[in-house]
């Protein structure tokens, strides 16, 4: 693994502040009057929405998890249900970073990979030029297909298998390092 990122904790504050004022409004009101102190379990039912919304955003949060290995790009989200998908390197056409204003105040913003059938966006990171930079940087660390010599059949039936090489091209090349006009299967 070459880095992980989770992604950034937007709309937690707002949940947190309303939670922690209602909190201390209720343990001054029920300090100060004794109504509010008999009342205060049905009061404290106005406290139950913004915590319910802050758990199901800190839930969305902790669950949203970005893997960069030196092969492959992974995402991974969802609470109850998760959504996983894994992207190869080598597919990767080109890497951008969307940002609005506010984005770049508060240096975050959305990467987006894009690849021969369709673009790919990682969810609101922080620093997403910097993750940019180091896909960008193991993108060019993996050979590419036409790069690579056929020197060693190892080394071909490798690379086919952790995806640097296709079927067909590692059959091209297996046929081209015996010159033969098919593979033997």
């Amino acid at each position: 693994m070459v880095v992980r990122v989770t992604a950034q904790p937007q709309g937690l504050l707002g949940p947190i502040a309303l939670c922690l004022v209602g909190v201390v409004a209720l343990v001054l009101a029920a300090h100060h009057w004794t109504a509010v102190r008999h009342a205060a379990l049905w009061i404290s039912l106005v406290l139950l929405p913004p915590f319910v919304v802050l758990v199901g955003r800190l839930g969305r949060w902790r669950s949203r998890t970005i893997v960069l290995t030196t092969h492959r790009v992974m995402a991974s989200a969802g609470v109850a249900r998760r959504h996983r998908a894994s992207l190869l390197l080598g597919d990767i056409l080109a890497v951008h970073v969307e940002q609005s204003f506010f984005d770049r105040v508060t240096r975050r913003g959305i990467v987006v990979l894009e690849t021969s059938q369709e673009s790919f966006s990682l969810d609101r990171v922080r620093r997403p030029d910097a993750l940019a930079r180091v896909i960008d940087f193991q993108r060019a660390q993996i050979p590419r297909a036409h790069d690579m010599p056929p020197s060693d059949v190892d080394e071909l039936d490798e690379a086919r298998e952790i995806g640097l090489v296709s079927d067909d091209e590692h059959d091209e090349r297996w046929r081209h390092l015996f010159g033969w006009t098919h593979r033997p299967r």
